[in-house]
C-alpha cells in the first residue's frame, strides 16, 4: 500500500526506478485515455505493485500483463477523476484475475469489473474523489492475465465545479484562490488568467455556461486563448453581474484555452467563478 498511497501522484516503472507524475500531466480532453500503458505492448511501466503482498512475478507475454503470486496480489494506477462524474472502464482478463476500482485510500470498492470471470468486460463507474485507483489483482489461484485496460475521459471541462481545488486549471501568477468550492479572483488591476485547455472540432459550435458572483470593481472576462496563451477571436464575453451566463462560439482552432480574468485594463475587479461547462451544440 505504501508505494501507491501517496496523495496526488502517479507512478511509472522505468528501468527499475519509480518516476512521479502530478495529476495534471495527464490529458483531460474528451474521449482521451486516462490509463497510461493499459495495453502492455512491451512492459508494465506505470503499474507499480499495490497492497501488502506484491505479485511474485510480473511479466509481459504476447503483449499481455501476466501476474503470479498469492490471492489479492496486485498492481495499480491512480487516475484523475471528477467527483460525481461517470467514467467508462474496460479490460481483458484471464486466469482468475480481477479488476477493481477503489477510493484513493483503498477502503471503498467503487466497481468490480469482472468478479473473477474471463473475457473482455466493460462498465461505468461514478467517481467519489478527484483521484481514483484502478487495481489489477489476483484471485484464489494466484494467476492473472490482463490487457487493454481503459478508462476514458468524456467531458470537455475538468473540475469546472471547483469542488475541492483549482486542479486541472492553470493559475497565472497564483493570483486565483480556491474558496468554498469556487474560483476566487481577488481585487487587483493586473491581468491574471485562470484557464484550462480544451480540444475542439474546428468549425463546430460550442456553448459556454458559468456562474459568476461580482463582488466589486470592474468587469470580468471569459475568453478564448491559443496554446501559446495569446487571445484569439473565438469569443470574449464580459459582464459585471452576479448571474449564470451562457453564450455560444464557433471553434476556429482545435486546441484552445477557456480563460477567466478581470476585463477593464488597470481596473481592479473582485469576483467568483463556478460551474464552468462547455458543450458541443
Amino acid at each position: 500500500m505504501k508505494k501507491i498511497m501517496q496523495a496526488a501522484l502517479y507512478y511509472a516503472r522505468k528501468k527499475n526506478r519509480l518516476r512521479w507524475f502530478d495529476s495534471q500531466e495527464q490529458s483531460t480532453t474528451p474521449n482521451v485515455e486516462l490509463i497510461i500503458n493499459g495495453t502492455f505492448d512491451t512492459n508494465s511501466d506505470s503499474w507499480p505493485t499495490y497492497g501488502s503482498q506484491p505479485p511474485e512475478s510480473i511479466t509481459i507475454e504476447s503483449g499481455q500483463l501476466n501476474l503470479a503470486g498469492v490471492q489479492h496480489s496486485a498492481v495499480a494506477q491512480i487516475i484523475p477523476t471528477e467527483i460525481g462524474e461517470s467514467y467508462p472502464i474496460a479490460a481483458y482478463v484471464e486466469q482468475d484475475g480481477y479488476v477493481q476500482v477503489k477510493s484513493i485510500d483503498g477502503t471503498t470498492i467503487i466497481d468490480n469489473l469482472n468478479n473473477g470471470a474471463d473475457g473482455t468486460f466493460s462498465d461505468t463507474f461514478v467517481a467519489l474523489e478527484t483521484q481514483t485507483i484502478i487495481i489489477l489483482a489476483l484471485g484464489a489461484t494466484g494467476l492473472g492475465v490482463f490487457d487493454n485496460t481503459s478508462v476514458k475521459q468524456s467531458k470537455l471541462v475538468i473540475n469546472g465545479g471547483f469542488d475541492a481545488s483549482l486542479s486541472h486549471w492553470i493559475n497565472a501568477n497564483s493570483h486565483w484562490a480556491w474558496v468554498s468550492g469556487r474560483a476566487y479572483h481577488a481585487s487587483i488591476g493586473s491581468f491574471n488568467t485562470l484557464r484550462t485547455l480544451l480540444s475542439l472540432e474546428i468549425g463546430e459550435t460550442y456553448s459556454v455556461t458559468f456562474d459568476a458572483e461580482h463582488v466589486s470593481g470592474g468587469l470580468y472576462r471569459c475568453q478564448s486563448r491559443d496554446v501559446s496563451n495569446n487571445p484569439i477571436a473565438d469569443f470574449t464575453y464580459t459582464n459585471d453581474t452576479t448571474d449564470t451566463h451562457t453564450f455560444a462560439f464557433t471553434a476556429s482552432e482545435a486546441d484552445i484555452y477557456i480563460a477567466f480574468a478581470r476585463d477593464d485594463s488597470g481596473v481592479a475587479s473582485e469576483f467568483y467563478i463556478d460551474n464552468v461547462l462547455v458543450d458541443k451544440v
